[in-house]
């Protein structure tokens, strides 16, 4: 009905099929319909994140990192939502040691903080480091096409504040000025 024309990701302009071909891989469901609502249902599950770190790490690798891995590339396989939530729980862990450690009542405190931000940014670059550097069998192994780290850092700093960012700031309110 010409609600959903086209997206931008990493950059690039998609056109609303491109999409929609894209979603079935990035959420590991299929199309429901070939109706462009369909694929704004799937974009706001993809937007809304606010709260759940499983999510979050979703979000950054479908919009924050792009690099060369292209929405049209059918060869890209995405993460499945146990591997995300893996991941996820590592975010989550850290998180808790933070709030533990510092007495945070609200995430509100760290949310609205800048410095506190960048404190569980750096707790959870510490904790995922040794996974992504070390045995390739790891639970961070399904992100190789999407988090690089190299001579020059790659965008694994990026990836880590990305997830961090929706985790606190992709409520609904966020989603619908995104999309």
């Amino acid at each position: 009905n010409g609600d959903f024309e086209f997206y931008k990701i990493g950059g690039k302009y998609y056109d609303c099929e491109a999409i929609q071909e894209w979603l079935v891989r990035a959420l590991h469901v299929p199309m429901p319909a070939t109706v462009d609502s369909a694929a704004i249902a799937g974009m706001i599950d993809l937007l809304r994140v606010q709260g759940c770190f499983a999510l979050s790490v979703r979000y950054a690798v479908c919009f924050e990192l792009g690099g060369d891995t292209s929405p049209t590339d059918a060869s890209v396989r995405y993460p499945t939502m146990m591997q995300y939530e893996a991941i996820g729980k590592i975010f989550e862990k850290v998180l808790d040691e933070m709030v533990m450690e510092s007495r945070i009542k609200t995430l509100e405190q760290i949310s609205s903080s800048t410095t506190k931000r960048k404190n569980l940014c750096e707790m959870v670059k510490d904790e995922l480091m040794p996974l992504f550097v070390g045995d390739s069998n790891s639970i961070v192994s399904c992100l190789e096409n999407f988090v690089t780290i190299d001579e020059e850092g790659g965008n694994f700093d990026q990836f880590v504040k990305a997830t961090v960012d929706a985790f606190l700031d992709n409520d609904l309110l966020n989603t619908v000025r995104i999309f």
